[in-house]
């Protein structure tokens, strides 16, 4: 069992660090595996990859990533592969190069798409599908007359915990930094303000208070909108146009009765409301509703 990764920041840069790569190609007896490989592969700087494989790059080299040598490279079929850094996605497979193979030997480098340097797209893409809250951070819409990303608190490297709040893509908004280290969250909106509810602190305390970004002072303030029932940590998100829901809890969570529960929170009022209980634990998934005719 493989956990899911974790996207990298834009431009994050993991040259002389390993990696492992998993793949379901060729093995060295060149039939195709039924069980899942992987190795560790060094991961190089971009300068170094194009002074040993300058000619067989691509003529487009900006996404490209290198790893590999030493003995260690990936195989037919495995085009697509994961690349991996400390549960991170530093890049996914696109080639290795024969004639390289041919030339330097065992000591050559496969390329890879840097993950990284496509950050923008992948949030675009998370968002035009609801957003995401995972690995500590939450994707969300932010209303605007332009489109943008929003990333508030959450965990960033060494498992540090963030208060920063950034807005990508959005050059006449600026959000403040929330008032305290935050991160598993549930960032939402009621009656059009941006609110951060739940999640764990700095001291990876539980909390289920919930701050408001107040409009007219620019400033997260407490006690506009209610403390939620539970601790929740992950829930999920679902708004409707009567108010938002949220669904669960983390395995996390020191109360496991949260799993299976849910709570609302009206547009018309600031204090959550107990929902119906879930049938499942809802665990980093992706709330919605099917769309009916004459449905808001």
């Amino acid at each position: 069992m493989y956990p899911p990764v974790c996207l990298p920041f834009q431009g994050q840069d993991f040259s002389g660090l390993t990696g492992s790569v998993y793949g379901w190609g060729q093995t060295e007896q060149g039939v195709f595996s039924d069980s899942l490989g992987h190795t560790q592969v060094p991961i190089v700087d971009f300068d170094k990859c194009q002074e040993r494989m300058g000619e067989f790059l691509s003529s487009s080299t900006d996404f490209v990533l290198c790893a590999g040598g030493q003995g260690n490279s990936v195989n037919q079929g495995d085009s697509g592969s994961p690349l991996t850094v400390n549960g991170t996605l530093a890049g996914i497979v696109s080639h290795g190069v024969r004639e390289a193979y041919q030339q330097n030997g065992a000591d050559f480098y496969d390329m890879y798409a840097d993950v990284s340097k496509h950050i923008g797209w992948l949030n675009s893409t998370i968002l035009t599908h609801g957003g995401m809250s995972s690995c500590g951070y939450t994707l969300a819409i932010v209303p605007s007359n332009e489109t943008a990303v929003l990333v508030v608190g959450g965990l960033v490297e060494e498992q540090e915990v963030s208060l920063s709040a950034e807005l990508y893509g959005n050059k006449t908004s600026i959000i403040p930094d929330l008032p305290e280290d935050r991160y598993g969250h549930a960032t939402l909106h009621w009656r059009g303000n941006l609110v951060v509810c739940g999640g764990r602190t700095k001291e990876h305390s539980p909390t289920n208070t919930c701050i408001l970004l107040a409009p007219s002072s620019h400033l997260w303030e407490n006690q506009t909108v209610g403390n939620t029932r539970g601790q929740r940590m992950q829930a999920q998100v679902l708004k409707l146009s009567q108010g938002t829901f949220l669904l669960g809890s983390s395995s996390e969570d020191a109360n496991t009765d949260n799993l299976l529960t849910s709570e609302f929170l009206p547009d018309t009022s600031d204090t959550w409301q107990e929902g119906p209980a879930l049938p499942t634990a809802a665990i980093a998934a992706t709330a919605g509703y099917p769309q009916q005719p004459g449905r808001p």
